[in-house]
């Protein structure tokens, strides 16, 4: 649970900060796969549904960053 609103805080900031609606960033589908599967490293997360190459580039440091705070 707390992995998953940490999640939902970072896409708002995100958001935010891009001028973009959240669901832009990363769908809550996408961040609830994180928060359930935890990935690791850049190819977990590839695997997980909602996140592509582009994605991956773009956040995954971010990303991993948070799961590994919450593990």
């Amino acid at each position: 649970r707390f992995l998953y609103r940490s999640l939902l805080d970072w896409r708002r900031q995100q958001a935010r900060e891009r001028h973009l609606p959240p669901p832009y960033i990363l769908t809550l589908k996408a961040l609830l796969a994180i928060a359930e599967y935890r990935p690791t490293d850049i190819d977990a997360l590839l695997t997980l549904p909602g996140i592509g190459p582009k994605t991956a580039s773009e956040y995954a440091a971010d990303l991993l960053a948070l799961v590994r705070q919450h593990t």
